[in-house]
């Protein structure tokens, strides 16, 4: 049996979400590991950081049904967790962008 279209979009969203992930961390580890290398690196060192924060909520967002199934906990628990990951999110892209 052959997934369905939807199905098939949102596996699209969850390779598509996880590869920009994995270019943020990236760029991240590059700016941190030569950190004068360029002379805005401090600028993309931020940016990659909150990308990072972003795209990693966005794809466990993207993937929170399944993830629950395989950990055997109930759907129900999506959207809670959804919001938690939300602003465990927010709360380090605010700490990261704020000076000091």
């Amino acid at each position: 049996m052959q997934p369905s279209e939807r199905k098939k979009r949102h596996l699209v969203l969850k390779w598509a979400t996880g590869g920009l992930l994995a270019v943020a961390v990236l760029a991240h580890i590059a700016c941190m590991r030569f950190p004068g290398a360029l002379g805005f690196a401090p600028l993309v060192s931020k940016l990659a950081t909150v990308a990072v924060s972003a795209l990693l909520a966005w794809h466990v967002c993207v993937g929170m049904k399944s993830l629950l199934v395989d950990i055997g906990l109930s759907k129900k628990l999506t959207v809670p967790l959804r919001i938690v990951v939300g602003v465990f999110a927010a709360i380090f892209i605010i700490a990261t962008l704020c000076p000091g």
